[in-house]
């Protein structure tokens, strides 16, 4: 548990910061399982509901070094919203040169068929980066590992990387929902 608290630690230690952690989700449901999940296992950290709004001002206060100190988790207003607000945020992180961002992004898959789920947004991010418009000097590359089942809950480990620096990027794609929670 201690060295997972260090992981996700919003602090600074000799001038450089450890991570920033954002997290990107569909709903409220989402983001209170998200504040119930921080509070049990990492009691010291605090999260904080944000809106699809807030994301410019937060990469421009991380981009200028003044990190929270609290887990911001932004609340996207449902699937196709946080998928279409996943690529404009891979957009804006391209001006933050450091590689100590971590994006965690929690969606539903409504289905049994996680892996589907998981291809149609990778494909859809990866065309996204060819687009010369969004990235006309440098196209970013996304490399992901394997996937990673805990539960209900496939994860995926992603790195993006841009001309300046990485974003690490994980997936985390419940499957079937039962009655309102995964089984």
């Amino acid at each position: 548990m201690r060295r997972m608290t260090r992981d996700i630690s919003l602090g600074q230690t000799s001038g450089v910061p450890k991570c920033v952690l954002i997290v990107l989700c569909e709903g409220k449901h989402d983001y209170e399982f998200i504040r119930e999940t921080f509070m049990t296992l990492f009691p010291n950290v605090r999260v904080r509901e944000h809106f699809p709004d807030d994301k410019d001002i937060l990469i421009r206060r991380v981009y200028e070094g003044i990190l929270p100190s609290y887990v911001p988790v932004i609340v996207e207003g449902g699937k196709d919203v946080l998928d279409g607000n996943v690529k404009v945020f891979i957009s804006k992180l391209r001006s933050i040169s450091r590689s100590f961002i971590k994006v965690l992004i929690l969606r539903d898959s409504d289905s049994n068929d996680v892996g589907a789920v998981f291809n149609e947004l990778g494909h859809g991010i990866r065309n996204f980066l060819k687009n010369r418009n969004r990235f006309p000097k440098h196209e970013p590359q996304m490399a992901c590992g394997q996937r990673i089942i805990v539960g209900s809950f496939t994860l995926y480990r992603c790195v993006l990387r841009y001309r300046d620096g990485e974003v690490y990027l994980q997936f985390n794609i419940c499957g079937t929902i039962i009655g309102g929670l995964p089984f």
